[in-house]
């Protein structure tokens, strides 16, 4: 029977000591109405508890425990800032944080309760293509480089012609003076020798 009390007081102390989190988006330029945000939702620690904002930006984040807690919002097309909210006796405190500087101690500079959550730009995943730039051609890596194998071979192929129009002329002019060994081969056959030499007796 104790035993089932005792359950019974935890039960009933841990509800009393929980902690309804609200507070509300306000709409601006950069985001006007909740159409424009779209499904968004404010939670607590990456996603332990949350609460979804409304139609009019207000939001509820139910039974929050006591402890110090990191609050971001969740929006596909718009960014907030990150809050730490310390829950103690049935009050919250708010305080401004940025991701990636140490979480304790807690910013000297405090924040209003009810929590106003502002956003802060809307995100834009979509880049236009960029207009024709001749400059910018001419500058990229790969256009540079195909050039140069254009050139490169441009240059192989007029010297390779110019070679071949040399070797051409030259055996023209081989051919046009072709050597004479007529007189010496008909020496070596016993032909005719040159007049004015005679011939022995025996």
């Amino acid at each position: 029977m104790l035993g089932l009390q005792a359950l019974l007081f935890s039960s009933w102390l841990l509800v009393a000591t929980a902690f309804d989190l609200t507070g509300m988006v306000v709409w601006n330029d950069v985001c006007p109405d909740a159409v424009s945000l779209g499904r968004g939702k404010v939670v607590l620690n990456n996603g332990q508890l949350g609460g979804s904002v409304t139609a009019n930006g207000s939001f509820t984040i139910y039974n929050v425990p006591t402890g110090s807690h990191l609050l971001s919002v969740v929006a596909h097309d718009h960014s907030f800032d990150n809050l730490r909210v310390d829950v103690n006796n049935e009050t919250a405190h708010v305080h401004p944080y940025t991701l990636g500087t140490p979480f304790n101690p807690p910013s000297t500079v405090s924040l209003s309760y009810p929590l106003k959550l502002t956003p802060k730009e809307k995100l834009d995943f979509f880049v236009p293509p960029h207009s024709f730039s001749l400059s910018g051609l001419l500058t990229n890596p790969m256009v540079l480089f195909g050039i140069g194998g254009l050139a490169l071979f441009a240059i192989n192929s007029l010297v390779d012609v110019n070679a071949l129009q040399e070797a051409a002329k030259q055996g023209s002019e081989s051919n046009t003076s072709p050597p004479r060994l007529a007189d010496g081969h008909d020496q070596i056959r016993g032909g005719p020798m040159k007049r004015g030499t005679k011939r022995t007796r025996r």
